[in-house]
């Protein structure tokens, strides 16, 4: 039977494997939140540094239409880096760096179409294992 897979999960169909990338696109697309985090801040100047103008993180839309007078700190939630005080455009540039490594990460280009071995069955070795 073939097996496709798909961002590391198993499906049994194409369809359901293809529902899976229109999925995975409108999560990239239209949910910032599951690959980074952005808040905004504010600062004297950059010398004083810059202080967060509150703790909670800024909703997938507002994320999506930043406010070009204000500035933001951003994080990445897969690979550990973190900027401060950037514009808008700015994060937002940083935005779809994040973005593209989450999808690469989860190898987003790529379905795999998988097919058992026919010259020894090898069921039994995974099979036993879930």
């Amino acid at each position: 039977m073939t097996q496709y897979m798909y961002c590391s999960m198993a499906f049994n169909t194409l369809e359901e494997a293809e529902a899976a990338v229109t999925e995975f696109k409108g999560v990239l697309d239209n949910q910032p939140s599951v690959y980074c985090g952005i808040k905004e801040v504010s600062a004297a100047s950059e010398e004083e540094g810059w202080v967060a103008v509150t703790n909670e993180l800024l909703t997938d839309a507002e994320m999506l239409s930043l406010d070009a007078s204000k500035h933001y700190n951003i994080h990445s939630n897969y690979n550990g880096t973190s900027s401060i005080g950037l514009t808008a455009e700015e994060t937002t540039a940083k935005l779809i760096e994040y973005r593209n490594s989450y999808a690469a990460m989860n190898n987003a280009n790529i379905l795999y179409v998988g097919n058992p071995p026919t010259n020894e069955d090898m069921s039994v070795y995974v099979d036993s294992a879930s």
